[in-house]
């Protein structure tokens, strides 16, 4: 038996048609096979995503990541491991890897396109889904177990939201005026409102009146104001959930008389966790929100 394979994995793992229920279960892992590397989870976090993850696993098939008994699945979280035994000439035993992985203790995966910054799994069940949640990133300098550890453990996958949203406006947007971020207090903006600080755009966070001291207290904004301080708007800049469906007229280009008043980039970020409807009972009214959608003056 390999060096690390001993002994029980337990995973938490939840019913697929109904969230409420869920269940420990224990397996007799194998060692690693050619190509193979064995994995211990150190440390995971979890925040409102996972909750996303669970709701549209089927859907943009989250549950394929770390496939379970039919009828079960295991909610991905973001965590650091540490290798326990390979097969793999992509990772060496000992060596620390922060990304997705189960609710488990350890987990089994298929290392491929190592390099100084990391590799990815290239498991089968992964082939589906999206390239960003098979990457892994060297982290064995990181401390897991400090106050630090656990701070990225759950602030670092939500940078990468902040880093995308500042990257598309420093590549098309000029923000001469600035910028206005609306649910100041998420992470997400926060970390926006940081690296638009760091390039010297000015910012204006808005947040809900409960939320203004704590936004002010990290100063990444140039000025926080609550809803409650803002007159009611002339008109909604309406985002549709669907880009290539809009039932409105263009907007007019930068520079058009008509386009006075109107911001020269809007971004819906996330969605709306869908709810789970019971079986016989009516959807109710309302739209769910759509993906990451950017739209400009310009745009058709």
């Amino acid at each position: 038996m390999a060096p690390g394979t001993e002994g029980t994995t337990l995973s938490l793992q939840v019913a697929r048609d109904d969230l409420r229920r869920v269940r420990v279960a224990e397996t007799s892992p194998a060692g690693p096979g050619p190509g193979e590397a064995l994995f211990r989870v150190e440390r995971f976090g979890v925040s409102a995503n996972n909750v996303t993850y669970a709701l549209l696993g089927d859907r943009l098939r989250y549950w394929d990541l770390f496939p379970a008994e039919t009828g079960w699945g295991q909610i991905p979280v973001w965590g650091y491991l540490r290798a326990v035994a390979s097969r793999s000439g992509e990772v060496e035993p000992g060596r620390r890897a922060f990304g997705l992985c189960p609710m488990s203790t350890r987990v089994l995966m298929r290392p491929d396109r190592g390099d100084a910054a990391g590799f990815r799994d290239a498991s089968a069940a992964r082939s589906a889904v999206s390239g960003v949640y098979n990457a892994y990133f060297w982290a064995d300098g990181d401390s897991p177990g400090s106050r630090i550890g656990d701070l990225l453990v759950v602030l670092h996958p939500l940078f990468w939201l902040s880093f995308t949203l500042d990257s598309y406006l420093a590549e098309n947007g000029r923000l001469t005026s600035g910028a206005v971020i609306t649910s100041a207090s998420s992470k997400a903006a926060i970390g926006l409102a940081h690296l638009l600080r760091g390039r010297g755009v000015p910012t204006v966070g808005l947040t809900s009146p409960r939320h203004v001291s704590f936004v002010k207290q990290t100063s990444e904004y140039g000025a926080v104001a609550g809803y409650d301080q803002l007159g009611a708007p002339r008109r909604a800049h309406r985002i549709p959930d669907n880009p290539d469906r809009r039932r409105r007229r263009p907007c007019p280009a930068p520079g058009d008389p008509r386009s006075a008043g109107r911001p020269a980039h809007v971004g819906a970020c996330g969605r709306q966790h869908p709810r789970r409807r019971q079986p016989g009972s009516r959807r109710r009214g309302g739209r769910r929100r759509g993906r990451l959608v950017f739209r400009s003056a310009a745009d058709p």
